[in-house]
């Protein structure tokens, strides 16, 4: 028996990036069901109709769709992937979850706001529908050894994280009402979001944080920066700056070691008598412990496959994605404001209301 499932949205996440030769593979909601022996990719949709054909000749898919409600209406479906932009989830997930489908895979962000995502996951949960969100870290077998060796105890009791998103600055038409945020919304939500994964999803106790206005009408920010304390010897420091390049990476540092993981890096060191000074320790780097080189998007098809057949919850859940959007509204909270906050931080609304009115 193979589990029926659909795409809602083929374009870069849900098809495209299949073309890309640089790519580990599966890297697309649709390449990851093609290649699952026990998924049967067998609908997909698109406004964009020649998209849409691309996808069905490359998938192998002949039930294809314009409008989601008409694939909806042709069949039950175990599995949907909504692979559409954040200002449409809200309307598709709901529809989905409406549909009697049994797992919904989503991309991120979850929503455009908090309450808009609290509804999502409230729906979700009343219906019985296993929502899953793609933040895909928590499926990166690197990742998930940083976080068991962080369990470990092998670098002693985290002390101080760096966190780290270098990319391209917003574009000239972005809009906090219709994409919700800049780039901490849109690619620094992985960041928050593995930060949670890594550290048992703990929250912080207070968020201080400050942003830059681009000097244009962009209403998103140009870059983010700021300190969360977790207690009164763990402190986290984020920055999501504006730079010609992508780099994403997290430096986790604890009172016997150090892991630095990230986009192509995981380096790890531990705590050893120092071959420089007498009487001291240093942090000597060894060769970081192996790990499985399982794709993510097989990861998290398996973790599907195995929920159907068992009952037990993957990572990465709408309840965990809501609460990393509720960080990043904190974050973005303080920065409007210029104040620090105790966490949690009551919010209505979006907090760039006032900043960008």
């Amino acid at each position: 028996m193979k589990y029926k499932a659909a795409l809602i949205g083929c374009g870069r996440i849900g098809s495209l990036l299949s073309e890309d030769k640089l790519r580990e593979k599966p890297c697309t909601h649709a390449e990851a069901y093609y290649k699952n022996p026990n998924i049967e990719l067998i609908a997909g949709c698109d406004k964009n109709k020649d998209r849409l054909k691309e996808f069905s000749k490359k998938w192998k898919v002949n039930k294809i769709y314009t409008d989601y409600n008409e694939l909806l209406n042709a069949e039950k479906y175990d599995i949907i992937s909504v692979a559409v932009g954040v200002e449409a989830n809200l309307e598709v997930i709901e529809a989905c979850i409406n549909a009697d489908t049994k797992i919904i895979l989503c991309e991120k962000p979850l929503a455009l706001d908090i309450k808009e995502a609290e509804r999502i996951v409230k729906l979700a949960r009343s219906e019985g529908v296993l929502l899953i969100v793609n933040h895909s870290r928590r499926f990166f077998s690197d990742f998930v050894k940083v976080r068991d060796l962080i369990r470990s105890g092998v670098i002693g009791r985290l002390k101080t994280v760096f966190c780290v998103l270098a990319k391209s600055g917003p574009s000239p038409n972005d809009n906090y009402l219709t994409s919700g945020g800049g780039m901490l919304f849109h690619d620094g939500t992985h960041l928050v979001d593995t930060l949670r994964f890594l550290l048992d999803e703990k929250d912080p106790l207070d968020i201080n944080a400050q942003f830059k206005k681009p000097s244009t009408n962009i209403k998103v920010e140009q870059n983010i920066q700021c300190m969360m304390n977790y207690s009164d010897d763990l402190h986290i420091f984020f920055d999501c700056s504006d730079r010609d390049y992508f780099h994403f990476e997290l430096d986790l540092q604890g009172d016997k070691g150090r892991i630095i993981i990230g986009n192509g890096v995981h380096r790890y060191f531990i705590k050893t008598e120092s071959p420089y000074y007498e009487g001291f320790n240093s942090l000597i780097e060894k060769s970081f412990p192996d790990y499985s080189l399982t794709p993510f998007f097989v990861n998290i098809t398996e973790s599907m496959v195995k929920f159907l057949k068992t009952g037990e919850l993957p990572e990465s859940t709408g309840e965990q994605a809501l609460n990393t959007l509720k960080v990043i509204m904190a974050i973005y909270k303080s920065a409007a404001t210029g104040k620090k906050l105790s966490y949690p931080v009551k919010i209505s609304g979006h907090p760039f209301e006032k900043v960008f009115e």
